[in-house]
């Protein structure tokens, strides 16, 4: 039997809140984790407003957002440094490790994301070592699914794991 495990990439092999918070930092020096919380409110509504609208977009709106609402001036360029940085965002200390004693113990290793695939294709050469191949995702998929859920895209082979034979952590 083939078993799969999926993984969201941000949050679970990335440390997103130190690459966001660091980001925001770079821009308005001493606000990174108090405008982070900010952010974190919008980015949702953002992602709701237009589910297919690119990830990158999405960031630089909710960061846009967040610094109208705290009453600081973005200046245009400066929206796009969450994406800019989200490549160099770094993997939780455990995730080689982890990825490697998966990979070891038979399962095969799949990305679910609703992450544009050029930020995937930028962070995994320079952060995990053979990092879990991106699936090929549906436009269903990433406008509703949520993570956890039990719908799963076909994998870049054609099949399809059954829902008993994998986990998405």
């Amino acid at each position: 039997m083939i078993r799969w495990a999926t993984f969201d990439c941000f949050g679970t092999l990335v440390d997103w809140r130190h690459g966001m918070a660091t980001g925001i930092e770079l821009l308005f020096p001493g606000r990174g984790g108090e405008l982070l919380e900010v952010y974190n409110r919008f980015e949702p509504q953002v992602q709701a407003e237009t589910p297919v609208r690119r990830y990158r977009e999405v960031l630089a709106e909710s960061l846009r957002r967040t610094a109208a609402e705290a009453g600081l001036e973005l200046v245009p360029d400066d929206a796009s440094v969450l994406g800019t940085g989200l490549p160099y965002w770094p993997v939780f200390p455990d995730t080689r490790a982890a990825l490697a004693g998966l990979r070891e113990a038979g399962w095969r290793l799949a990305l679910l994301t609703n992450c544009d695939r050029d930020l995937i294709g930028e962070t995994h050469p320079a952060r995990v070592d053979q990092p879990p191949r991106p699936t090929r995702t549906t436009r269903r998929w990433r406008t509703r699914s949520a993570p956890g859920s039990t719908v799963c895209s076909r994998s870049s082979s054609g099949s399809t794991p059954r829902p008993a034979d994998r986990r998405h952590a």
